[in-house]
């Protein structure tokens, strides 16, 4: 099997328009001896802030001594990136070799599974054969139909922060996507949720109630940020945040924004209970090493520090709404160059309403919009960089650029700040997580 033929097998067929369920990865897994059934899981669901906490988990047990896998979704350059084990992807040729071997079990299947039921079936093969201690296991979409779901009972559930996004499969209102995401809840098993909205919080404890699942909801009245971070050191690294939470004081997050402390938040209730009711050893030094040491790529990424280059996932309106805090946080009164690109089927016009109330002209202290960029990411899903530039003039009093590509707009916005060095102007690329794999790859990161 070629790479071209394993790109078509896992990556090929469009997943809108699939009936829900779980019945095809159940039965492709049963042809493949169900290693879904050997291995010990954390999985976790919401909307924003999944692949945060996988990373940050997974580097803590990591430096405690486990052997961990850990599945995501989507990857930002390389399918390989989906799947880890203690922080290594999997080769081109293990890829390869398990997806011939999936690909030959779905002949024997009347209805065959997607693309993305064989990326994740190709998970719990490639985990359970590295003989795996402990699985993070990310949702892909919503919870309750998503293929990782086929795992019968995780040590832990964690739900993180849920907003309204993909509502044509999840749902249209915060009760309804809850109820989805709620959907990894299993019976009796521990779950941990990030503190949110009323509407969210309420579902979620009436799925546990149901499931008898005991539930820790964070407390973000015990969390404290001493230091946001992002200070340059003199080696030239970025300063870590230093934040409290509960007991733990002074805890050093590699991982920038005003977000990550609240994920992190979530990650240390669980590591509290894998302690307390699954006997994990996991010493407090591989805690705070972990956190201190744990990259993230695209989530309030540095890239360049001569111009300030800024790279951010946020591809919803709840990312725009924490990227909006962040900005005000970190770059008050500083220029900013934002550089945009996003999927035409996103929520942009909400997304640009919100980055909009960042740039306030009447509060001396906001940052200031010096140029916007609009583009257009590489896929036919992607909104074009002419029809969200409309959008852009209608609610920015700023030059406004678009530019057809990526690449274009990423030599665009470096010429604007070379322009305006003496200003000290930020560039932040925000928008899509396909855009910032695209970035990511033309800069090298």
């Amino acid at each position: 099997m070629t790479w071209e033929e394993v790109t078509e097998l896992l990556l090929g067929q469009d997943w809108t328009g699939v009936k829900a369920g779980l019945e095809r990865i159940t039965e492709l897994l049963r042809l493949a001896g169900d290693p879904q059934k050997k291995l010990r899981y954390l999985h976790i669901a919401g909307t924003n802030g999944k692949g945060s906490a996988a990373a940050m988990l997974s580097e803590i047990l990591i430096r405690s001594g486990y052997r961990t896998g850990r599945y995501i979704s989507p990857h930002l350059n390389r399918m390989n990136e989906r799947y880890t084990v203690d922080g290594r992807e999997i080769s081109d040729g293990d890829l390869a070799a398990l997806a011939r071997e999936l690909s030959v079990l779905c002949r024997q299947m009347e209805e065959k599974p997607t693309n993305y039921e064989m990326l994740t079936a190709l998970a719990f093969l490639y985990f359970e054969r590295r003989k795996c201690d402990i699985v993070v296991l990310e949702v892909g979409l919503g919870g309750r139909f998503d293929a990782t779901n086929v795992i019968e009972a995780p040590l832990v559930s964690l739900i993180m922060h849920i907003a309204l996004e993909h509502t044509e499969q999840l749902g249209d209102t915060i009760t309804k996507i809850a109820s989805e995401k709620g959907g990894i809840v299993k019976q009796g098993c521990d779950t941990v949720l990030y503190a949110q909205s009323p509407e969210a919080e309420e579902v979620i404890r009436r799925i546990c109630e149901e499931h008898q699942a005991p539930l820790v909801i964070t407390d973000p009245s015990k969390l404290a940020v001493s230091d946001p971070g992002l200070g340059i050191e003199r080696s030239g690294a970025v300063s870590p945040q230093i934040f409290d939470y509960k007991d733990r004081k002074g805890l050093e997050l590699s991982l920038l924004s005003c977000y990550q402390p609240r994920n992190a938040a979530v990650v240390l209730e669980t590591v509290d209970l894998l302690r307390r009711k699954h006997g994990f050893d996991i010493p407090e030094q591989a805690v705070r090493d972990g956190l201190r040491q744990v990259r993230w790529p695209g989530r309030f990424q540095i890239l360049t520090e001569d111009p300030l280059f800024v790279l951010d996932g946020a591809h919803n309106p709840d990312g725009c709404q924490a990227l909006a805090e962040s900005i005000s946080r970190y770059f008050g009164g500083r220029r900013i160059i934002l550089l945009m690109g996003v999927m035409a089927d996103k929520n942009y016009r909400r997304m640009l309403d919100i980055m909009a109330g960042a740039f306030d002209p009447a509060d001396p202290g906001a940052p200031v919009l010096c140029t916007f960029i609009a583009l257009a990411p590489e896929g036919n899903r992607a909104l074009p960089a002419d029809a969200l530039e409309a959008e852009i003039r209608a609610r920015f009093d700023c030059p406004v650029m678009s530019c057809g590509g990526v690449a274009a707009g990423v030599t665009a916005a470096r010429e604007v700040a070379a322009a305006h060095a003496e200003e000290d102007p930020v560039i932040l690329a925000f928008g899509s997580l396909y855009q910032a794999g695209e970035i990511l790859e033309i800069m090298h990161c």
